[in-house]
């Protein structure tokens, strides 16, 4: 596909921006505008320290910047990328992306992962392999509780069907639950039945009642559903365009050769100039 060279895209000039704003006697804001990769970034360095050393997010932004502390272990950061061409991305805590933001993490990712058999696979092991947990958080978005929103990537992965009763490692068997919640579920005072398909979750709870949980992250089937639908219609849209330019290009030529095909058969008579009329 050739480009555009009549258009800018995109504004090369734009640089990463910080400024200090003081918002009073005793404080100040910071800013920091930079592209949707480095925020990702400096987001999971900052929510790494924040674990590793049970602090705020707040307090862990700012022992990063003033140098108290260093976030020193290698920041694992989940992209997920449908095959789908023109597709948005999601990245875990900045929600969906543009597809050409995807593309470039993708393209930068140490590690890829096929979500498909992430979420086929079976480990003999009680603790989560890396690519099921990748899928499970992918799947759930949040711990499963209804109305929580503990990211998911900061819950357990809570065997539906207890490892020492045969459940099995898989994400069919496994929910985001955070520590509060899951808690409650190993007391006894609430369990649940998941759709091993949709990973839709039903809460049964001590006074007979129930609630209905869907998972609503980037791999559940309604949100896969949607990045095909807007792929499928931004494909459209592009083949659309490129029909109408073929055809405008095969009008345009047809005139030309219309044009040189009239003058091929009516040609004008040119006077010598050497002969003067009789």
């Amino acid at each position: 596909m050739r480009k555009d060279s009549s258009i800018a895209a995109k504004d090369p000039r734009r640089r990463p921006a910080y400024g200090v704003y003081p918002m009073g006697k005793d404080s100040a804001t910071l800013s920091l505008d930079v592209d949707l990769e480095t925020a990702a970034v400096i987001d999971a360095n900052v929510a790494f320290l924040a674990e590793r050393d049970n602090i705020t997010r707040a307090g862990a932004a700012i022992a990063l910047l003033s140098g108290e502390s260093v976030a020193e272990a290698k920041v694992t950061l989940n992209v997920y990328k449908s095959d789908c061409p023109d597709a948005p991305g999601f990245i875990q805590e900045l929600g969906w992306v543009p597809s050409e933001v995807a593309e470039r993490l993708a393209a930068r990712a140490s590690t890829v992962r096929d979500m498909d058999a992430a979420q086929r696979a079976v480990s003999p092991n009680y603790v989560t392999p890396a690519g099921i947990g990748a899928y499970v958080e992918g799947r759930d978005a949040v711990c499963r509780w209804p109305g929580c929103d503990v990211p998911a990537q900061d819950a357990q992965k809570d065997h539906r069907v207890d490892f020492a009763d045969g459940g099995p490692t898989s994400a069919a068997n496994l929910a985001s639950l955070c520590q509060h919640h899951h808690n409650i579920k190993t007391d006894g005072r609430a369990r649940y039945i998941m759709d091993p398909v949709s990973g839709d979750i039903v809460w049964l709870f001590e006074d007979s009642t129930w609630i209905y949980d869907e998972a609503t992250g980037p791999l559940s089937p309604r949100k896969r559903n949607w990045v095909r639908t807007v792929a499928q219609a931004t494909q459209g849209r592009r083949k659309a365009a490129h029909d109408e330019a073929q055809r405008l290009k095969k009008e345009l030529d047809d005139e030309v050769l219309d044009e040189h095909q009239a003058s091929t058969d009516n040609p004008q008579e040119v006077e010598d100039p050497t002969h003067g009329g009789q």
